[in-house]
Parts: C-alpha cells; sequence; structure tokens
C-alpha cells in the first residue's frame, strides 16, 4: 500500500521488481506528490523500473483510476521527471546564432539529432542549477544559475514544475532557460563541431552553429522549436 492525498492505495509490482525500492525513489515520489487530490488512483502496478547510475530513473506504471462519473479506467504513466532546455544564443558582429547539440537517438531513428543544450533534474535539483550544469557539460562554458533566465517563468507564471510535451502518458515536466553572451568571431568558430558530452554516461556530442533564423529548418525537435519561439516572442513582449 501506498499513501497518496492521506488515501492508502493498493499496490503491485512485476516479479523480480523490488515495489518498496520504487515506491522510495525520487522519480516515484515526485509523481506521487503533484497529483491532484481530486484525482483518485485505485491502484498502482510497476511494470519496469530501469536504473542509471545506481539510481532509479525511468519507471513504467499501469494505473486504476475513477473517471469523473466514477467509472474505472485503466491509465499507462512512463515517469522520466523534470528537465531543462536551454537556449544559448551567441551575438556576433551584430547578427543572432545559436548551439545545436548534435547527437544519436534511437526513439527519433537520427544518428544526427539536433537539439539544443538539456538534461534531466534528480529530485532537490533546483532548475537553474541543472541548466548551468547541462551548460558546463554540452558546451564547457561556466556560467552561475542566476544568470541564466528563465523564459517559462517570464512568459507565464506557472504554478507548477514546467510544460508538459507528452502528458497523456508522460510525467515530463520542462522549463526553458536563456544564455546569451556577445562573443568574437574566433569564439564562435571555436565551438563549431567541438566534441563534448560526458563520454562515460555515453554521451558523444558534437556543436553545431547556426544562425537563429535556422533552428526551425535545421532541427525536428519540440524543446528546440519551443525554446526559440519563446525567445523570439519574450523580445517582442520586451521581457527579455
Amino acid at each position: 500500500m501506498i499513501e497518496v492525498h492521506g488515501r492508502m492505495v493498493s499496490s503491485s509490482a512485476e516479479r523480480g521488481i523490488d515495489l518498496v525500492e520504487v515506491i522510495s525513489s525520487p522519480r516515484f515520489k515526485q509523481w506521487a506528490e503533484r497529483l491532484d487530490s481530486g484525482m483518485v488512483v485505485r491502484h498502482v502496478h510497476v511494470k519496469a523500473a530501469d536504473t542509471f547510475g545506481g539510481r532509479i530513473a525511468f519507471i513504467h506504471l499501469r494505473l486504476n483510476v475513477l473517471d469523473p462519473k466514477g467509472g474505472d479506467l485503466v491509465r499507462f504513466l512512463f515517469l522520466r521527471g523534470n528537465s531543462v532546455a536551454l537556449l544559448a544564443v551567441f551575438i556576433c558582429e551584430g547578427r543572432e546564432f545559436v548551439a545545436l547539440i548534435v547527437q544519436p537517438r534511437e526513439a527519433e531513428g537520427d544518428v544526427e539529432c539536433k537539439e539544443v543544450v538539456g538534461g534531466m533534474c534528480d529530485k532537490g535539483s533546483d532548475y537553474p542549477t541543472v541548466a548551468a550544469r547541462e551548460l558546463q557539460e554540452e558546451l564547457g562554458i561556466q556560467v552561475r544559475p542566476e544568470e541564466l533566465v528563465d523564459m517559462t517563468e517570464r512568459m507565464a507564471k506557472i504554478k507548477r514544475s514546467g510544460l508538459f510535451p507528452s502528458p497523456g502518458a508522460c510525467d515530463e515536466a520542462v522549463r526553458f532557460f536563456l544564455f546569451r553572451r556577445e562573443v568574437e568571431r574566433e569564439e564562435l568558430e571555436a565551438l563549431q563541431g567541438k566534441a563534448t558530452g560526458l563520454a562515460h554516461e555515453g554521451e558523444h556530442l558534437k556543436v553545431r552553429i547556426v544562425p537563429i533564423g535556422d533552428l526551425p529548418h535545421e532541427s525536428s525537435n519540440m524543446m528546440a522549436w519551443t525554446a526559440y519561439l519563446l525567445y523570439q516572442h519574450l523580445k517582442v513582449l520586451g521581457r527579455i
């Protein structure tokens, strides 16, 4: 049994899965704490739990819930937690350029998927700190978290964790940040094609610098498009 909004809910797991370990994990707790009090969960079944770096990183659930009219529904969820996306803008000789991270993405089936800087948050890690860490790992640029602009917050005073790309089946909430700096031509050219990422975590990244207007043509990634559109709209509103 697990407790959700003061009510005990039955739980179970596939054979071989440590149910106590899963429901005690930060990933599961984060999702359970987010549940609206009006959402009635009757049973939670853990179908799979994947570990990464010695911790539970992904959880697959089957839920039995009540619909607004009291009927029984079955829902399938993929818990991966919150994440950040960061648009890195470089102003060079009066023009704006952005950094895209090129890497293989099996789900997309592309060996050169182009994305903005980004990464997953662990429970207890605040968004700006994670965004600054990813900027360091993926571009080699070190900044203080407070130097970054939280574009999500400037666009709307959101009450929840962030923007949800696929809430029909995934709990991921994303906050979008901006890093912007004036650079010399030599610094911009030094970033082009730079190999980055954490090799011990299986990251083999390459930096691609493009004029900012080319981003929608270069990338099919939703995070990249959202970051780009947020930035453009915030400039129009005068909030950047």
